[in-house]
């Protein structure tokens, strides 16, 4: 039932409206039936770190997020007020994760893509379509 309701948002209504020319169609009730674009984008999971990389290549790096996080036991405030002010000069040795937001990258790749450019299909998974919306009246 699931994919019969997929089929019909993603293909049959955006097909029936884009014939007719229409994006939007008022419903009796005052609601709105719509259809926009859709895209999604999400680096491979074993792709992550080249990924990150080509990014940063492609002018595109402000958007990955470099967390480093230290763990500090009980008893161990000073220690991580110390660590705050001094870091690795004491010998501490930080945990350091880049990632990017999905909703950013889909943002940003999607910009990239209508600029002519293409998404390097060995590093990120790209889903792209149409979705039908219905609004209802408040």
């Amino acid at each position: 039932m699931k994919a019969q309701e997929k089929y019909i948002s993603e293909f049959t209504i955006p097909e029936i409206m884009n014939k007719q020319n229409l994006k939007t169609v008022k419903l009796k009730d005052g609601s709105e039936l719509s259809v926009g674009k859709r895209f999604f984008a999400s680096a491979k999971a074993d792709k992550k770190t080249e990924a990150i990389q080509w990014l940063r290549d492609n002018g595109l790096g402000d958007i990955v997020d470099n967390n480093i996080t230290v763990t500090f036991g009980q008893g161990e405030d000073n220690k991580a007020v110390e660590y705050a002010s001094l870091a690795r000069e004491r010998g501490y040795e930080p945990t350091q994760q880049e990632k990017v937001h999905h909703a950013r990258l889909s943002a940003v790749m999607r910009e990239w893509k209508e600029k002519g450019n293409e998404v390097p299909a060995d590093l990120f998974n790209v889903l792209e379509g149409n979705r039908t919306s219905v609004t209802t009246k408040k």
